[in-house]
């Protein structure tokens, strides 16, 4: 028995909306179930959309970076109003509580290196407390100053 397409790519479709725990469907998968639903081929689409026709069978493959214009055309032609949803990896203070540490380790480190070439390095406890005073210190007047040397 033939499969139908149509309620194929109803049912992907219908399935492609993330939920808990799941991850997002890609870009690109989602113009060519949306395009399938709608029974339009790609040539037909990309002349909706005005982008070549090789550029819109690369972004279905998810090969390439496309970008936001780009997507949000395709999307537009589909009759569907693109959303940008953005979902932290982590929660706010969490990161911003590890990258503190980050940075109050490396400048104690650099000042301990500067008193252990004049012989007076402080033991372990005093160390730790330095560490601790420059975390609360960059986390209770947040700023830039946490990202100054960060490199992606």
């Amino acid at each position: 028995m033939k499969k139908n397409p149509t309620l194929h790519s109803y049912r992907a479709l219908r399935n492609a909306t993330p939920h808990r725990n799941h991850s997002p469907i890609e870009p690109g998968k989602l113009v060519h179930l949306l395009r399938e639903r709608l029974h339009m081929n790609q040539r037909q689409l990309a002349r909706r959309c005005g982008i070549p026709q090789s550029h819109l069978t690369r972004i279905e493959q998810g090969k390439g970076d496309v970008q936001y214009g780009s997507l949000r055309r395709i999307f537009q032609a589909l009759f569907c109003q693109p959303i940008l949803n953005v979902r932290p990896e982590k929660d706010f203070d969490a990161i911003l509580a590890a990258r503190a540490h980050v940075v109050a380790e490396r400048r104690i480190r650099k000042t301990l290196g500067t008193m252990a070439l004049e012989n007076q390095e402080p033991d372990r406890e005093t160390t730790q407390e330095l560490l601790r005073r420059e975390e609360r210190r960059l986390l209770n007047n947040p700023s830039a100053e946490l990202w100054d040397d960060e490199a992606i």
